[in-house]
């Protein structure tokens, strides 16, 4: 297997690190990252052509990546879709990162970068972004298509009532009450303090 070839099939397996997840929002990890280990250091590793390094970023920030993916688009398949593409822009743009302590604040900027992009090449073309009412709609293939249907139905749910909140209330009530994280969890991700994530979440669940 030549060089391009092994660096191909390497960057394909960390992208489907951000694919494989149940639709209850639980991640599946493939490597286990070491927390000792601080998002600038794997940056440098990473930098210095270490892939080890860098699926450890990934494993390290799926959840979030793909929480915020998810909060953009209202829908499971295309957060899916989005997440592995934000693997691939990542690892092509390492270089560009000038603040490598940010590592975590950038990378949500490009899933939230990838996911405005895609909804407006959608609307460019004429096609209205699909919501979690559509997939329900796609149920039958798997072999319980009755809890297929409900876990849908339940997406559907949640999501109208998410989709009314401004994306600033909406990531930390999709990390908190979606993937089921800590108010410490939710502040570590976004950046911001635990007092600002009991608030915005108290006031999107008023909203």
């Amino acid at each position: 297997m030549s060089g391009d070839s092994r660096s191909s099939s390497w960057l394909h397996s960390s992208c489907h690190l951000l694919c494989r997840r149940a639709h209850v929002g639980v991640m599946t990890v493939l490597t286990v990252s070491n927390p000792m280990i601080s998002d600038e250091q794997l940056w440098e590793r990473s930098q210095a052509g270490d892939r080890e390094a860098f699926g450890q970023i990934v494993e390290r920030h799926q959840s979030l990546v793909c929480a915020l993916a998810y909060s953009a688009c209202g829908n499971l398949s295309r957060s899916e879709d989005l997440a592995p593409v934000d693997v691939l822009a990542a690892w092509t743009l390492l270089g560009e990162l000038r603040e490598p302590a940010r590592l975590r604040a950038w990378l949500c900027g490009i899933v939230r970068n990838l996911a405005a992009s895609s909804m407006r090449r959608e609307r460019r073309h004429g096609g209205v972004p699909e919501t979690l009412d559509a997939v329900s709609e796609m149920a039958g293939s798997e072999a319980d298509p009755a809890a297929q249907v409900g876990t849908r139905e339940e997406e559907t749910l949640l999501w109208r009532s998410l989709s009314r909140l401004p994306g600033n209330y909406r990531e930390p009530m999709v990390l908190f009450y979606r993937e089921q994280q800590s108010v410490a969890e939710v502040a570590g991700g976004l950046g911001l303090s635990e007092d600002t994530v009991r608030q915005r979440l108290s006031r999107g669940r008023a909203l």
